[in-house]
Parts: structure tokens; C-alpha cells; sequence
């Protein structure tokens, strides 16, 4: 939720730091993808089961992971 989004960095840093990887789901704005991707290894917008088979192999192979979006939003 939009109003736990600063606890939800703090959390995904604590994890970071220990080397664990993190994705965050975002709303569609350019905005919140950015300011997110400074606090975990990928995004996704839109529904993550459309996209989640190529997030895990990228960050399966270190690839770097940035930003994943349906299908679904016509983008892709």
C-alpha cells in the first residue's frame, strides 16, 4: 500500500544488504518504478504470474533484472 512505501524500503534494504535479491510490485507511474529500483533489483507493474518465469531466470543468472511489465499493459 501507497502509505507503507517508505516502510517497505527500509525492510527491502535490511535484505539487500544481506545479499537477498528483491522485487517489489509498483503502480504504473515512470515515478514509482524509479524510486523503487533504488531500493530492490527489479519491479514489476502489472500481474507478476505473466512475467515471473523471466524475472526468476534473470536473477537466477545475476542478470540485471530493472523493470518487468505484463503482458497484459500491452508492453513488453
Amino acid at each position: 500500500m501507497t502509505s507503507y512505501v517508505n516502510r517497505g524500503y527500509e525492510i527491502a534494504d535490511q535484505f539487500r544488504t544481506r545479499g537477498v535479491p528483491v522485487v517489489m510490485g509498483v503502480c504504473i507511474r515512470a515515478s514509482c518504478r524509479g524510486k523503487a529500483l533504488k531500493h530492490c533489483d527489479a519491479v514489476v507493474v502489472g500481474e507478476v504470474e505473466l512475467v515471473i518465469g523471466k524475472l526468476l531466470d534473470d536473477l537466477k543468472h545475476r542478470i540485471d533484472a530493472g523493470t518487468y511489465k505484463a503482458e497484459s499493459f500491452g508492453i513488453r
